[in-house]
């Protein structure tokens, strides 16, 4: 238990989560957003009886929802219901070819058949690739503890680390199994997610493909602001105080230690700051420049 306060700039996913992890931990919790309403990028509009996710729509990596509700001794069922879809969702190419892409692997695999000879047996290849790289992620890096430096240079983090292919491009490491551009951009679509792009962006993201087509696109009954409200709920429920209409324009530092905030209304004093708003706005914009990571160049 602890009786430090914390800061915690944003009611994004991101600070909501952190925010009732602290709290079950003893944390005297304050969550300050700009906004009206929870969500960040995750927040719903609403009207005229119709309600829209005004961020992210496909729900994925079910594993990661289960263990965050784990955390607390719930499950996702426990605040909403959750369907896979079949199709999983449908693309268009520029040139007016339309496909669907299935919950069903045997159906995807014919359709990979009709893009490029030997289609299916290559999927298979590059799935069996990418549920690897998956599984070492999961295993050896997003789950994992680090409590100091000496926790990233573990030798068996570097070898496992090789394997996921941080220094070959998605592109080049997608061309290695199909020659078909349509069957390529199937395989590669999922990149637009984390806002890269297939050519400079690492070969890890093959990753994505597995949880794409082998673990499957799900919907969250009422839309992602069912599951923004299930971490909003959850972290008040664990006692995190939230303050909305709250714009954080500063952070305070004094000898490079965090000692609070300034917003639109107020100085706040916090043992912890934890901002969790956009990179760069958070480095630019809300610490003094001595302390930034780095320039505007950069």
């Amino acid at each position: 238990m602890s009786s430090e306060n914390v800061a915690v700039v944003g009611a994004g996913f991101a600070g909501m989560a952190a925010a009732a992890l602290l709290a079950r931990d003893g944390y005297d919790v304050t969550v300050l957003e700009k906004n009206d309403r929870p969500g960040g990028r995750a927040m719903v509009y609403e009207t005229e009886g119709y309600t829209f996710d005004m961020g992210p729509s496909w729900y994925m990596m079910l594993e990661a929802f289960e263990r965050f509700f784990a955390e607390f001794g719930k499950t996702p069922d426990d605040f909403y219901e959750t369907v896979r879809l079949d199709p999983s969702y449908r693309v268009f190419f520029g040139d007016g070819d339309v496909v669907d892409v299935h919950a069903d692997l045997d159906q995807n695999m014919a359709l990979f058949n009709e893009l490029e000879p030997g289609g299916a047996k290559k999927l298979q290849r590059f799935l069996d690739q990418s549920k690897y790289q998956y599984e070492v992620a999961i295993d050896d890096f997003i789950y994992r503890e680090y409590e100091s430096f000496r926790d990233i240079l573990d030798l068996q983090l570097i070898v496992e680390g090789t394997k996921l292919r941080i220094f070959q491009s998605l592109d080049r490491f997608v061309r290695r199994f199909f020659s078909s551009v349509k069957a390529r951009k199937l395989i590669e679509y999922s990149i637009a997610f984390v806002g890269g792009a297939p050519h400079i962006s690492p070969a890890m993201y093959a990753l994505l493909a597995h949880c794409d087509l082998n673990l499957g696109i799900w919907y969250p009954r009422g839309g992602y602001g069912s599951v923004m409200q299930a971490v909003y709920q959850l972290a008040e429920q664990q006692g995190a105080t939230f303050r909305f209409d709250t714009d954080v324009q500063r952070v305070r530092v004094d000898g490079g230690v965090a000692t609070g905030v300034t917003t639109s209304q107020d100085d706040i004093d916090a043992d912890i700051v934890l901002n969790t708003v956009d990179y760069w706005h958070g480095e630019m914009n809300m610490l003094p420049e001595r302390y930034r990571t780095y320039k505007q160049r950069y």
